[in-house]
């Protein structure tokens, strides 16, 4: 039976550097009105990034990262995990990365069984938090941008030809500047090597500022930085739950 060590808390905050946009999902679309709308919080009405946006990213981006990426483009299962311990020509480290992810993001209970090698993956290491504006990006979108808090993206296509644009699509965005408060927990067990496990999280966080969050990454949308809770870039607190002791912060 493995023991919980110590539960970490990752914290900082994502500034956007270009428009955000999270869909909300649109079951009527209104003359004139907005044809994809963000998400916004039930009771605030404000737009907030879910943690699970962040989740499934980063997740993606270190399956693809190494070579973990499932040609059917589920994520990466532990039936694969098994294969790889089958297969002669893997390197340890590279089921060790296998194995870590697994640990942080997550398996189906149902997919484990009582296998060898497999045992200690289970629970969830990492916990996301929805992220919400901070107070200070809160008010300023308000006073700046209205009480919607968001802007109006509009994209058209181009006639080649004539050279005009056609087809107006309306896409609702979170301004670039707004910042949003983040925080993971992570769960470390005494069968776990925890600076392995920072160091996973680390090239995830990474990987997500040279690539995007949310939809139209490809036409310059969800840029982002993380900071600090002080605002310093590339750099997150962490900090033992039960120690309650600042530790070294985790630097991009």
């Amino acid at each position: 039976m493995k023991r919980l060590e110590d539960i970490l808390f990752i914290e900082g905050k994502i500034r956007l550097e270009t428009g955000l946009h999270i869909g909300a999902g649109n079951s009527e679309i209104k003359i004139g009105g907005i044809d994809n709308p963000v998400v916004r919080d039930p009771v605030t009405k404000e737009p907030y990034i879910p943690g699970s946006s962040v989740k499934g990213k980063i997740r993606m981006l270190l399956e693809l990262r190494h070579g973990l990426f499932e040609e059917d483009g589920g994520v990466f299962s532990v039936e694969t995990y098994k294969k790889m311990l089958e297969d002669s020509k893997r390197e340890k480290e590279e089921i060790e990365t296998a194995k870590n992810l697994l640990k942080l993001f997550g398996v189906s209970g149902a997919d484990l069984g009582d296998s060898e090698g497999i045992k200690d993956i289970p629970p969830t290491r990492l916990s996301f938090y929805d992220l919400k504006l901070t107070e200070e990006s809160s008010k300023k979108l308000k006073d700046r941008v209205g009480s919607l808090m968001t802007e109006d993206k509009v994209e058209v296509k181009i006639n080649r030809i004539s050279g005009t644009g056609e087809h107006p699509r309306h896409t609702e965005r979170v301004p670039a500047g707004a910042e949003f408060e983040f925080k993971v927990a992570l769960k470390i067990f005494d069968v776990d090597k925890e600076e392995e496990l920072l160091e996973l999280i680390r090239e995830g966080l990474k990987l997500l500022e040279a690539d995007s969050l949310g939809g139209n990454g490809s036409r310059g949308y969800g840029k982002i930085k993380f900071l600090s809770p002080e605002g310093k870039e590339g750099v997150l607190k962490v900090t033992s739950v039960l120690s309650k002791e600042e530790k070294e912060p985790l630097e991009l």
